[in-house]
């Protein structure tokens, strides 16, 4: 079997619905891939759901795993999986039509070891006017489909050869989602480690998925959040020492007083459309992000 798409969720019933229906509404033959659920112990109706798509989509798989941890859960999918190719999925989003028929193309005639796509953001709860309409779309590190040399793809549009995961031991159980915790991480780490091994990385613009807005990321503070968690977990699987996180800080808040902060001031003195949310943000973002890192480095012992 050439692919096994993989959906991890946590009582999340509603949008994994929305989720399998765009699956089903895919082109392309489905019988050379498989399509594998794995519940991380939610309560809510998911069987439910699952039960009514076993029926109508080839080689669906139902699968419980009762350790909390999105990574716990993705290796889950692996294990259990047949596909030369892993795709994971987010349970939020919504493939584009031609997704089957673009991922198995890529597969057929590139030679990358892991590669993604697009994730372009959907409000549908409604947004905020100070929130930017691009805030939550993956931006294309190349015009076509091609190598990169950054570990920039997102785990919710993310493939990789079966057999590299299981090289590498599979996603950290350390990081990433963990039952309602906020945290990143797991796919990045991979994606550092297969370019550390000279391994290749590939993108596709063309190569697209919806993802929903949830509502709780329409709200200022969580985006404070994200930043501060970013940078934690960055550090727990990058593992700077002081000499170079100090460093790091230093550019940081050198970038933020000759660049960011000018630059904000000119926004709200020349732009209409330009709230405080957008200036803090814009400002002070990379200090968040380090005081994260440093937050890792004092009290995260992984």
């Amino acid at each position: 079997m050439e692919l096994s798409i993989i959906i991890c969720t946590y009582n999340r019933a509603e949008l994994l619905d929305l989720c399998l229906l765009s699956l089903l509404s895919m082109e392309g033959e489905k019988k050379e891939i498989e399509i594998i659920v794995v519940d991380n112990s939610s309560i809510d109706s998911t069987i439910e759901v699952c039960k009514k798509y076993k029926e109508v989509l080839p080689n669906f798989k139902y699968i419980y795993e009762g350790r909390i941890g999105l990574s716990s859960a993705r290796n889950k999918g692996a294990e259990e999986s047949q596909g030369k190719w892993l795709a994971y999925i987010d349970d939020d989003v919504k493939v584009h039509p031609n997704f089957l028929l673009r991922a198995l193309w890529v597969t057929n005639n590139f030679d990358f070891d892991c590669f993604g796509g697009m994730c372009l953001g959907w409000f549908k709860y409604g947004k905020p006017k100070w929130l930017r309409e691009n805030t939550f779309d993956k931006v294309s590190p190349v015009k076509k489909v091609g190598l990169i040399d950054t570990p920039i793809i997102s785990g919710m549009n993310f493939f990789i050869r079966k057999a590299m995961l299981d090289e590498f031991g599979g996603f950290k159980p350390y990081l990433g989602m963990n039952g309602g915790k906020i945290a990143y991480g797991e796919e990045t780490e991979i994606q550092v480690l297969l370019l550390k091994s000279r391994y290749k990385l590939g993108f596709d613009p063309e190569l697209q998925v919806d993802h929903i807005v949830m509502k709780h990321k329409l709200r200022f503070s969580w985006h404070i959040k994200k930043e501060f968690t970013q940078g934690r977990d960055n550090q727990r699987y990058m593992k700077r020492n002081f000499v170079r996180l100090l460093k790091l800080s230093i550019v940081s808040i050198g970038g933020v007083l000759l660049k960011r902060l000018p630059s904000g001031l000119l926004n709200i003195l020349s732009k209409k459309k330009y709230y405080w949310q957008n200036f803090t943000l814009d400002v002070l973002s990379p200090i968040i992000y380090r005081s994260g890192c440093w937050y890792a480095f004092f009290f995260i012992k992984d």
